[in-house]
């Protein structure tokens, strides 16, 4: 896949970081641009205060657009921001 954007996603029960094209171990809790928490651990605390926890081949851009690895292999577009 091309022009991959940076996100975070769980794979094989770990959670990685891509950036720059390049796939690494999480190594530190991260905050997203939309104020979204990512834990190492897959816990996602949303701005809202909720929160859940990633599955196997979840996927949370660093805008905070949550997809899924399979939708991106299958639209090709692996940026699912909404509006205009």
């Amino acid at each position: 896949m091309e022009n991959q954007p940076d996100m975070v996603l769980m794979k094989n029960g770990k959670m990685m970081v891509r950036q720059h094209g390049e796939m690494r171990p999480m190594d530190m809790a991260m905050t997203l641009e939309n104020g979204t928490r990512v834990l190492m651990d897959g816990t996602i605390q949303m701005p809202d205060g909720t929160s859940h926890r990633m599955m196997e081949g979840d996927a949370m851009t660093m805008s905070g657009d949550m997809t899924t690895v399979q939708d991106m292999k299958t639209t090709g577009n692996m940026d699912r921001k909404e509006g205009p």
